[in-house]
């Protein structure tokens, strides 16, 4: 699910990234410029605004791998483990998520709010998708917390039934530290995700120097 951490000076760990969005370019695009060229040198009629829609949906449509994100949408109850600082007990909050499929099934929007009455008032939203053109899975969110978003991409495990998505964020004074998200299904109705940051001097860090920030245990309602 969607979560990050802020990190002022008082808190060393933030995850910061960078995404951007370009209209019209890859596959589609390039096969309606291609349409296009034949229609003025008179071996293709005109495109007209149904033949373009129709062209990006048989294009740029969802293919099977997206069928893996399935299990996420719904809407669920979520328990927040939030380890401000390596090697000190989590503080634990509770909040509210919403998954829906959105723009005809190529994306998941995940939104999540405060429970009612949690004093902590962090509300987030993200999207998680298939990229055919890489073939890996993405997520990428932006909260309340800060001005900034955090994207992260990587592959899926149908065994386990678990994303990993790997990315990197600027921590100031530090500069670029690796993270992870991982999310697990772990039956119908449970489900894990957690955020973890690669510093080799965590105290809580394994032997690759990997240390657990964000745990969240979701339940679908």
């Amino acid at each position: 699910m969607n979560t990050r951490m802020s990190a002022r000076s008082s808190r060393p760990f933030r995850l910061i990234s960078t995404a951007a969005a370009l209209l019209g370019v890859g596959t589609a695009g390039g096969a309606i410029a291609a349409r296009s060229a034949e229609a003025v040198s008179g071996n293709q009629p005109d495109l007209d605004k149904k033949t373009i829609t129709a062209m990006f949906d048989q294009v740029g449509g969802p293919v099977a791998e997206h069928a893996n994100l399935e299990p996420l949408v719904g809407d669920s109850d979520m328990e927040v483990r939030i380890t401000m600082m390596p090697g000190t007990p989590p503080m634990i909050a509770r909040a509210v998520g919403q998954a829906r499929w959105v723009l005809g099934g190529r994306f998941i929007e995940l939104r999540s709010t405060p429970a009612p009455g949690e004093e902590l008032g962090i509300s987030s939203i993200g999207y998680m998708g298939y990229d055919k053109r890489q073939g890996k899975y993405f997520w990428w969110a932006i909260d309340s917390t800060d001005t900034y978003s955090v994207f992260a991409q990587g592959n899926y495990d149908p065994d386990s039934r678990t994303f990993t998505l790997l990315g990197e964020n600027q921590e100031p004074g530090i500069g670029m530290v690796p993270f992870k998200i991982i999310i697990r299904q772990d039956n119908d109705t449970r489900g894990t995700t957690q955020v973890w940051f690669k510093r080799l001097d965590a105290p809580n860090a394994d032997a690759e120097g990997w240390a657990m920030m964000v745990e969240m245990i979701s339940t679908r309602k």
